[in-house]
């Protein structure tokens, strides 16, 4: 039987401070909602040290994860970025070592964002960006694929102050069109997509489209697409006015996320994952219910569109 489109999913877990009893809970949390996979984050806990292994956590990272029925995927530092040239050597490092870290936990995935820059740049220097940006994942694919991983490129958005510009979506499928390479994927991020379309003047739909057939890898989370136009004080301020990149329970927002992700093309074998806000964690096993009940509609979809039987 073929694959599945969706051949996992779960939610985005991490051990925060070296808390590793925390991370052994939420594991836990995950594996009881039925879920069959989790996002293991290793901004979280002290998993590389200057750009190399630090095997001590690492090897705590494996015992817990092998206490659990589930498949793994790896969310790399989220600060790099290979638009910043002057550290290309200790980003390479870095990411080669989250490469590494993914095939010891005997997973196929490791997720890393695409390039950013606080200020927009004029054209000539975005495309000798790219071109670097290019370059080193061209080279970071070809030593994921030796450790039989796939680095896939999450879409950011713009996000003052912190970032001014990122391609977007078009741009960010033409970029990993020109890579080519079969272990040089993407992430679609779904509400980065959503915020990106207020930004560009653009559908939702016209801002994941584009990378569909690049689409390994799925993030998902619910809000409302609206910039952080004003300052707020707290989380819940910003849920108040549903503006930002809020991280809501499956629900809580105005995601139509049958209605865009059937338009994708996706091709089978995704993992799928929900990136909830901490502050609502107490609706973590809510979310994943329903975040299965999607990946039922979605293979179900894919399987009617393929003239096959559907198993749930």
């Amino acid at each position: 039987m073929p694959a599945p489109l969706i051949r996992a999913f779960g939610a985005s877990c991490d051990a925060t401070g070296n808390n590793f009893d925390a991370l052994d809970r939420s594991l836990a949390r995950i594996e009881a909602a039925g879920a069959t996979c989790a996002e293991i984050a290793l901004f979280s806990c002290d998993s590389i040290v200057s750009g190399r292994v630090n095997r001590a956590v690492v090897r705590q990272l494996e015992a817990i994860c092998g206490r659990r029925n589930l498949h793994y995927t790896v969310h790399g530092p989220l600060v790099s970025n290979f638009f910043d040239v002057k550290r290309t050597a200790m980003t390479m490092a870095v990411q080669k070592a989250s490469v590494d870290i993914t095939a010891a936990l005997g997973t196929d995935v490791m997720v890393m964002r695409q390039g950013v820059l606080a200020d927009e740049p004029d054209e000539a220097t975005l495309t000798e960006l790219l071109a670097a940006e290019r370059d080193a994942l061209i080279e970071l694919g070809d030593y994921a694929a030796a450790n039989g991983v796939t680095i896939a490129v999450e879409n950011v958005m713009r996000y003052l102050p912190t970032i001014g510009y990122c391609a977007p979506p078009d741009r960010l499928a033409a970029h990993l069109s020109s890579i080519a390479h079969p272990n040089v994927r993407c992430t679609l991020e779904v509400g980065h997509a959503y915020l990106s379309a207020e930004q560009l003047g653009r559908t939702h739909l016209e801002c994941m489209r584009p990378l569909g057939e690049h689409i390994v890898h799925i993030h998902c989370q619910d809000q409302y697409g609206r910039s952080p136009t004003m300052k707020t004080y707290t989380h819940h301020e910003a849920v108040a006015f549903g503006i930002g990149d809020l991280h809501l329970p499956m629900g809580w927002g105005d995601i139509d996320f049958d209605g865009l992700l059937l338009q994708l093309g996706l091709q089978p074998g995704i993992t799928m994952f929900y990136e909830l806000n901490p502050i609502q964690d107490a609706w973590l096993e809510q979310t994943l219910d329903r975040l299965g009940d999607l990946v039922d509609r979605l293979n179900a979809a894919a399987s009617a569109n393929a003239g096959e039987p559907h198993a749930h």
